[in-house]
């Protein structure tokens, strides 16, 4: 059974709709059946609809909720994470692969690279790298100034040292980072308005489980 407010989020079309809940309260639930709600009753095309959420574990369980719900000729709708969204555009568009993105583990010894080329210390705290990788993710996530950024694990100079030589270290190698495939995406669409147009009409339904 569903209640009310569970109903409208289901059946509401156009313009935003913000749903609150707690955990196990429905959330997927809900989202399944609206998306099942706009394709087999309004007849959208499954196409026009982008699904995000924000683990790749929950985008495939939706998938798989909803294509279990569902005939065969209203698949394809779209599901993802956030990033993989980015990379799938970027793909397209600027032809990333893989290769391009950088692991975890890669990252590290770039970090470690940057910090030994900057003069840095890396072995002063436990959590030393892992704290810096969090701060640069914080730069590019929030497009902080690097000049009004004030880190709290080093002095300044040394952060942007760190930053500076950990940027040549992937340019070098023809790398991103997950937190490049945000700003890189915002620079295609603002370099090339007709992919921006490309993609705004293709996706016209944005339903994120966040």
């Amino acid at each position: 059974m569903i209640d009310r407010a569970q109903q409208q989020a289901i059946l509401h079309v156009h313009g935003p709709c913000l749903t609150i809940a707690g955990p196990g309260a429905g959330k997927t639930y809900v989202l399944v059946r609206r998306i099942a709600y706009l394709t087999e009753s309004l007849n959208i095309p499954p196409e026009q609809i982008l699904v995000i959420t924000f683990t790749r574990a929950a985008a495939l369980e939706m998938k798989k909720r909803y294509l279990q719900s569902v005939q065969p000729r209203f698949h394809g709708v779209a599901f993802g994470t956030f990033h993989s969204i980015f990379f799938s555009i970027l793909r397209e568009r600027e032809h990333l692969t893989h290769q391009s993105i950088l692991d975890p583990k890669t990252q590290q010894y770039f970090i470690k690279t940057a910090c030994r080329r900057s003069g840095v210390d890396f072995t002063k705290a436990p959590d030393f790298l892992p704290r810096i990788v969090s701060e640069i993710s914080y730069i590019k996530n929030t497009l902080t100034a690097m000049d009004g950024f004030e880190p709290k694990n080093t002095s300044r100079e040394e952060f942007q040292r760190i930053f500076q030589e950990y940027e040549s270290q992937k340019r070098e190698f023809d790398k991103l980072d997950f937190d490049d495939m945000q700003s890189r995406l915002k620079e295609l669409f603002l370099r090339d308005p007709e992919a921006l147009s490309c993609y705004r009409k293709r996706f016209r339904f944005f339903l994120v489980d966040e």
